[in-house]
């Protein structure tokens, strides 16, 4: 078997404290990499959430009120539209 397969005192010649304190900053630092995985899983969703709304609205107002502006504006021109999200 390796002799880094079961940690103790002799394997990297430390004591009990050090190893402790390893062990702390070891699990903190996974915690750490597991908080950050979530929380960009919920900013990506987040993003996806909001482009999905805004492209339905838009296309809701489009598709229901711009019939409605013709009756309230005689003269109108749209050149160009550009939506970037």
């Amino acid at each position: 078997m390796n002799k880094y397969t079961h940690i103790n005192e002799n394997t990297f010649n430390i004591n009990r404290v050090e190893i402790e304190e390893y062990v702390i900053e070891v699990v903190k630092a996974f915690s750490d990499f597991f908080y950050t995985i979530q929380e960009t899983k919920d900013k990506i969703k987040n993003k996806l959430y909001n482009y999905s709304i805004h492209k339905e609205l838009f296309a809701y107002t489009i598709e229901n009120y711009i019939n409605e502006l013709d009756c309230l504006a005689t003269h109108y021109f749209v050149k160009d539209i550009n939506i970037e999200y």
